[in-house]
């Protein structure tokens, strides 16, 4: 993919810790389908999945190596002359109107699928190995190998090429191996990748592919639900509000936005619409004009951003919900968790919470977790430096 960008590399190993991407499946699950479809492999899960007969999930293929590797492969089993044929990609199109949301990260396919919610996923051997929630799963190789090769840009000095040499040799000798083996790399060697027909600008195009099909051909309606409360005075308004004009750029014109914030008590500072250039400016208007005071009214917000999104559902039945909530505290005005958890789960919106510096286990990033979690959504407690990364990597899944 550097290649196919013009990006010069020079290669000092094809591997330093053996490992492989694949498919997990619960064991019943796994019984059930090979009774009836025979060996895993990709293009049989996808008959099994496009059947109905399993749900099948997967990783965003922008951030996740593993899911770039099993979205080319099942474009590859699904026209195995050009997987990136007008076939192969209505064969796509058509799977993903049948199977669950990509998942933003393997941590929140590892903690769906400890709950019973998945029963067939993908993920690397080594992160399957270290996970005793998934003891009870059956792993699969496939796609191409992960052996994590070594690369140095053509442009760095001599003295960096030999520093990195050094490294890879270290990496590669016998207590380094030895402490890899005991991590859970260096399995499955006798396993060989699978062709995907693919080469770097493949990828790059794959990614493209999938990134337009990815909801499966329905509209996408999303609110931004804004904390604008005293507690986000400085920093954090700031990093807000350069994080929505950093990022909203990551989301397709054919999805409908809109923007609410909230202290004390709760504006809707865009209504839904669809995200042309107009409302585009006028998203950015508004989110330059957000300024803080008062207390933190969350839970009241949620509900308005809810009722939103249930009025344009109305007027788009087919439309995917979700809801995007920015903030820094614990809620303290209004409604309380509880008492709106109850309607989140019968709206069955996910609800992705981005949260500022919050302290890990403090009672506001328990709070905003709980509320990711009530719908399998996920939780970003990030700093101001990264925070746009995050951000655009999630609008790029969802979005």
């Amino acid at each position: 993919m550097l290649a196919a960008k013009g990006v010069g590399t020079v290669e000092l190993a094809d591997r330093i810790a053996g490992n492989t991407a694949g498919v997990l499946m619960e064991k019943k699950t796994y019984d059930e389908f090979t009774a009836k479809y025979g060996d895993v492999t990709l293009s049989r899960v996808l008959e099994a999945s496009l059947a109905g007969d399993l749900t099948f999930a997967y990783t965003n293929p922008y951030t996740s190596s593993t899911g770039l590797n099993i979205l080319t492969g099942m474009l590859y089993a699904f026209d195995n002359n050009d997987p990136l044929s007008q076939t192969a990609q209505q064969k796509l199109l058509d799977y993903q109107k049948k199977s669950p949301p990509v998942a933003y990260t393997t941590g929140v396919l590892r903690d769906q699928a400890s709950k019973g919610i998945i029963k067939a996923m993908v993920m690397e051997e080594q992160a399957y190995r270290n996970t005793p929630e998934l003891k009870s799963y059956v792993y699969t190789p496939a796609g191409i190998r992960h052996d994590h090769p070594v690369y140095t840009f053509d442009y760095v000095s001599k003295e960096k090429q030999e520093a990195a040499k050094l490294f890879t040799e270290y990496c590669m000798n016998d207590e380094s191996q030895a402490l890899a083996e005991k991590k859970g790399f260096n399995l499955h060697d006798d396993y060989e990748s699978q062709e995907n027909g693919m080469d770097g600008a493949g990828y790059l195009a794959a990614q493209k592919i999938w990134k337009q099909s990815k909801s499966g051909g329905n509209p996408i309606v999303a609110v931004f639900v804004a904390d604008v409360s005293g507690s986000m005075g400085g920093a954090p308004i700031n990093s807000l509000k350069e994080s929505l004009l950093s990022t909203s750029s990551y989301i397709s014109s054919d999805n409908y936005v809109g923007l609410v914030s909230y202290s004390n008590t709760v504006h809707i500072n865009l209504p839904i619409d669809t995200f042309d250039e107009e409302q585009r400016a006028y998203f950015s208007g508004a989110v330059k004009a957000l300024d803080v005071e008062g207390n933190t009214a969350t839970y009241d917000a949620v509900l308005v951003g809810l009722k939103m999104l249930a009025e344009k559902k109305e007027e788009i039945p087919n439309a995917r919900l979700m809801m995007f909530v920015l903030s820094d505290g614990e809620q303290n005005e209004g409604y309380s968790l509880d008492r709106i958890t109850p309607i989140v789960e019968g709206m069955d919106v996910p609800i992705y919470t981005i949260g500022y510096n919050l302290s890990s286990g403090s009672a506001a990033a328990n709070q905003l977790q709980k509320l990711s979690g009530i719908n399998e959504a996920s939780l970003i407690n990030a700093t101001t430096d990264d925070l746009i990364n995050h951000m655009r990597n999630l609008f790029n899944v969802q979005l």
